[in-house]
């Protein structure tokens, strides 16, 4: 079940086969999130507006040694034109 901070983005959580996240260093919970789809289209991104995001709004922690992506200076470097780009579609 999917909190109901989501409601814009439930339907797509479904969909994304790859996750991008920023991680915070010391608590190595999920700060902002990033959704592709299979064709690596951005369809989900969080937190944004009034979505709280599907791994931003929980607890789990995550030891980003274990997974391959984007550096922390890639991250917040694609986050502004993921934010934009979105902003168009909902």
């Amino acid at each position: 079940m999917l909190p109901s901070a989501n409601t814009k983005f439930e339907e797509l959580y479904e969909q994304v086969e790859k996750w991008y996240f920023e991680i915070d260093s010391k608590s190595r919970i999920v700060k902002r999130e990033i959704g592709l789809n299979a064709e690596d289209e951005l369809i989900v991104i969080g937190s944004f507006e009034s979505n709280r995001g599907l791994w931003t709004d929980s607890n789990i922690k995550i030891n980003p040694d274990d997974f391959e992506g984007f550096t922390a200076y890639e991250f917040a470097k694609c986050w502004p034109e993921a934010e934009s780009n979105l902003k168009s579609l909902v």
